[in-house]
């Protein structure tokens, strides 16, 4: 998943520039509504935030299929250890927390932002 924050008006018309572009290994936007429906097209920080409390997953989990809801591997740093473990996140959950980092960055700002 790769998310881009655009500046509007950017330097040619019409057009906007990357302010910021984060990726994301392992989570995927299309298992996470309502998020699925809007892969791909600009947000404004404020449509983003009335998103932000609507994020859930797309299916309940099922045991057999954990892949489906869960994002398998994803490296993470425990803050008393140096070394990196390997955990499993729930897509909506792992979204959800860096929406809610850009929407926390960005506040009101006139910026768009674009989900892949």
């Amino acid at each position: 998943m790769i998310i881009r924050v655009h500046k509007r008006n950017g330097t040619e018309e019409g057009e906007s520039a990357t302010e910021l572009e984060v990726e994301i290994v392992g989570i995927d936007p299309l298992r996470v509504i309502p998020i699925r429906e809007k892969v791909g097209s600009l947000l404004s920080i404020q449509e983003l935030t009335e998103l932000l409390g609507q994020i859930q997953p797309l299916e309940p989990l099922k045991l057999e299929e954990p892949e489906s809801y869960y994002a398998q591997g994803i490296a993470a740093w425990q803050d008393s250890s140096l070394s990196c473990n390997s955990i499993d996140i729930p897509h909506h959950i792992g979204l959800r927390v860096a929406v809610a980092s850009i929407v926390e960055k960005y506040g009101m700002t006139e910026y768009l932002v674009e989900i892949g």
